[in-house]
């Protein structure tokens, strides 16, 4: 199980620092490219809950392990609904890394 955890999160890191370097590089859809970022995050952030439970761990230890990723999920989920909202809504991400035909992602 642990193995598993530390795999998503090698991956994780590994694309979170491929879309900061489409951000700062000003890449057309990178915007895009962050909102899949974000839902990968919150897709990790969800199953860390329940990885807990697949394991064979002790009940007492489940729980202490289930309590501890919950507590840490909840800053991670304000932190990616936040961004999302700002990805999807923000006229300044659509003008500088969206779409050609909506106006967007003028350095083509």
């Amino acid at each position: 199980m642990f193995m598993i955890d530390l795999l998503f999160k090698i991956v994780l890191l590994i694309w979170g620092f491929y879309v900061i370097y489409l951000l700062v590089r000003l890449r057309p859809f990178a915007g895009e490219g962050a909102q899949k970022y974000l839902v990968g995050r919150g897709v990790y952030t969800a199953a860390s809950i329940v990885f807990p439970f697949i394991a064979t761990l002790p009940g007492m230890a489940t729980a202490v392990l289930t309590a501890m990723a919950i507590f840490t999920a909840i800053p991670s989920f304000i932190f990616i609904i936040i961004w999302y909202i700002y990805f999807e809504k923000s006229k300044r991400v659509l003008i500088t890394y969206g779409r050609p035909e909506s106006g967007g992602a003028w350095l083509t």
